[in-house]
């Protein structure tokens, strides 16, 4: 991505044309745009653009998320196993449903 000012110069110009110096910022330059190449919207053109809206929308997304990925200043630590909930026991007939079911206000 060229400077903006670099940018409307070569814009506005025609090819073999030649800009006296300019200052851009801290620099002075001279600039000759030496061959137009119009923008085409062939497959890999396509595919950079994509790449490029799909890389601004997720930095976008995990800046706004609450989650932090890990990076090198993180320390990984190991999940620990989580205990399974004690199971219920549930009555596999209908005499004990419906004792327990009269068992319940």
């Amino acid at each position: 991505m060229p400077h903006p000012a670099l940018g409307g110069l070569l814009s506005v110009s025609k090819p073999g044309q030649i800009w006296p110096p300019k200052r851009i910022g801290e620099w002075y330059v001279v600039v000759r745009l030496e061959k137009f190449f119009p923008a085409q919207m062939d497959e890999p053109t396509k595919q950079r653009l994509l790449d490029e809206m799909f890389q601004t929308w997720m930095r976008e997304q995990l800046q706004n998320s609450p989650v932090s990925v890990p990076g090198s200043d993180t320390l990984a630590v190991a999940a620990q196993p989580v205990p399974p909930p004690a199971a219920a026991t549930i009555p596999m007939n209908q005499a004990a449903i419906a004792k327990d079911a009269i068992a319940k206000p």
